[in-house]
């Protein structure tokens, strides 16, 4: 979403009803690509959202290289790679209230952009005990 237009993605659920993002077909890590902001996305929104059994090998469950995005209360179950990745120009004004412990094997839970620092909310999200968190910082060209 947001490849070459501006386009904006809004996904509200609830603490007791999250909307859930999962295969139709296949319950295993990879059984889709998962969830992609990309850099016209700005001003996306997932609250209160599961996604299950997503990712590739190269691909984490939830891209983003948007700006002004706001993740709340996610919940990443049995990814195949990294839970989320943020990359290029990525900014998050919110990253509070998510939970990865059940996000998967991968050694390295998500990686962030410098940028996007700001907008996690310390104490409130959950990681896996032996997870790594990856901070990076953009290139010049936002890539």
């Amino acid at each position: 979403m947001g490849w070459n237009h501006d386009s904006r993605l809004t996904a509200r659920g609830t603490p007791e009803k999250p909307i859930a993002f999962v295969s139709g077909a296949r319950q295993e890590p990879g059984a889709w690509k998962g969830i992609f902001l990309y850099d016209h996305s700005g001003g996306s929104s997932l609250e209160n959202v599961r996604i299950e059994n997503a990712g590739r090998d190269d691909k984490a469950a939830l891209e983003i290289s948007g700006k002004d995005i706001h993740v709340k209360g996610l919940k990443v179950v049995a990814s195949k790679n990294e839970a989320f990745k943020l990359s290029g120009s990525a900014r998050v004004v919110e990253f509070d209230g998510n939970d990865f412990t059940q996000a998967g094997a991968h050694e390295v839970i998500g990686t962030f952009v410098l940028s996007s620092l700001g907008g996690i909310k310390p104490g409130t999200n959950k990681w896996p005990a032996s997870s790594v968190l990856q901070v990076t910082e953009a290139s010049a060209d936002g890539d």
